[in-house]
């Protein structure tokens, strides 16, 4: 591929993995912990899988925006993106006019001002999630203790790649994305809901005289 068309499959990739992967999935997760914060004894009795659920969900996230935030680690990050950006502005600069050094230096800065949240993801990736490092997989609920804002850290790393490759997706298209994380909150909730409802029906009809 030449640089431009590099360039447009990028932000096409990330865009399909911001938007429509990690901020739904995120939106899922939230639903389903502060429904089993908020009732943990009906949600977990309604359906016992749900906290394997929420784990798996939180371990995709941390791996995947792990994958795009590791620095030179890897191949494809958003560190990468830039300086690729940046080493072929010229040619870029032609077919997308808006497109120029002043972005990419202003997008570090948007990277660097979520430093902290990256280096906690990453630690949490590389001793826990990926690796068994002594300290936390001898002792597996130190990892909470130790980084207890995991899903705040999560979204605001992922509203700073949002914003950055949402700038770059307008300046090709004209249009920039929509996250419907919101919307995957709101069906998440809704479902568990009926879940919790229908099971207590299934008890009434089915085991009369049994305590839920």
């Amino acid at each position: 591929m030449n640089p431009i068309e590099q360039y447009e499959s990028y932000v096409l990739t990330y865009c399909d993995l911001i938007y429509s992967k990690v901020a739904l999935k995120l939106g899922v997760y939230k639903a389903h912990v502060e429904a089993l914060e908020r009732e943990p004894y009906d949600m977990t009795r309604a359906n016992p899988l749900m906290p394997l659920m929420v784990e798996s969900i939180q371990v995709d996230c941390v791996m995947t925006v792990s994958k795009l935030i590791e620095r030179d680690r890897g191949d494809r990050t958003f560190q990468k993106f830039l300086a690729f950006v940046e080493s072929n502005i010229k040619s870029i600069n032609k077919a997308y006019p808006k497109v120029n050094a002043s972005l990419v230096t202003e997008q570090r800065l948007e990277l660097d001002q979520v430093e902290a949240q990256v280096s906690n993801i990453l630690t949490q990736r590389d001793k826990y999630f990926a690796h068994a490092d002594k300290k936390y997989f001898f002792e597996q609920n130190k990892i909470t203790e130790d980084f207890p804002d995991t899903y705040h850290e999560l979204v605001q790393i992922l509203r700073t790649l949002q914003g950055i490759v949402g700038k770059h997706q307008e300046l090709m298209t004209g249009g920039f994305p929509v996250c419907m994380a919101g919307f995957a909150y709101a069906f998440s909730d809704k479902t568990i809901n009926h879940v919790k409802v229908a099971e207590k029906e299934w008890h009434a009809t089915y085991r009369q005289g049994e305590e839920w």
